[in-house]
């Protein structure tokens, strides 16, 4: 038997399918009659059922989809068998990665008590393509003060603790370890509503498109004291 040859190709991560076209032949064999088969040699970029075969006769098509968020290269290997002989072509496949949006999780509003310290329920914070590169938070409250606990492995950016305004630098499991012990202290003798504004900066990491940043609010309110305001 015998198979077109089929050309390398360029895509970006998340790409929607993408179909190739080739021809198939046999001199002794009817073409719907040929077996036709693909393989990868990355399944983690390509997996089985990201290879769909279709077409019929001499005329085949192969719809390849790369898995979500995945990027890297895969030689895939498009065969024809008449059940005694084999032949086959390969081609390349180069998925480009595409910079993905951060995510962030803020806990709903909480209560404070007026002139007390508060831990802030978890805010987490992830990025499906950062790996080991560092994010960038930054916490700002409105009239309350933030502080992270000492000896955070945190590196701040801007504002110190304490402030109304910090930023910090770390990784994902550096700055999850900062935000599990991030504390709010209303403004003296204040009595009402507050917010914390949280933000998220993948720096870029990793991939075509730029930084992304995700913000989102935290409602907070401040009671009253046993004895009053």
């Amino acid at each position: 038997p015998s198979i077109s040859a089929l050309r390398d190709l360029a895509l970006t991560e998340d790409a929607a399918a993408t179909v190739v076209e080739f021809t198939i032949d046999d001199g002794d064999t009817d073409a719907d009659a040929l077996i036709v088969s693909v393989t990868s040699s990355n399944p983690a970029l390509f997996p089985d059922s990201a290879l769909v075969l279709g077409g019929d006769g001499h005329e085949r098509a192969l719809a390849l989809t790369p898995l979500p968020n995945a990027s890297g290269r895969a030689t895939l290997t498009v065969a024809v068998d008449d059940g005694t002989d084999r032949a086959s072509t390969t081609f390349v496949v180069t998925v480009s990665a595409v910079n993905d949006p951060p995510t962030l999780t803020l806990p709903t509003a909480f209560t404070v008590t007026e002139d007390l310290s508060h831990v802030v329920p978890t805010i987490a914070v992830a990025d499906p393509d950062a790996a080991e590169s560092d994010l960038v938070v930054t916490l700002s409250a409105t009239s309350g003060r933030l502080a992270l606990a000492a000896g955070t492995r945190a590196r701040y950016i801007a504002g110190a603790s304490g402030a109304t305004r910090i930023v910090v630098t770390g990784t994902r499991a550096v700055l999850h370890d900062a935000l599990a012990h991030l504390s709010y202290l209303p403004a003296n003798n204040y009595v009402g509503p507050d917010a914390i504004a949280v933000s998220v900066d993948d720096r870029g990491n990793n991939g075509s498109g730029g930084p992304l940043v995700v913000s989102r609010v935290v409602k907070c309110g401040g009671g009253q004291t046993g004895q009053g305001a």
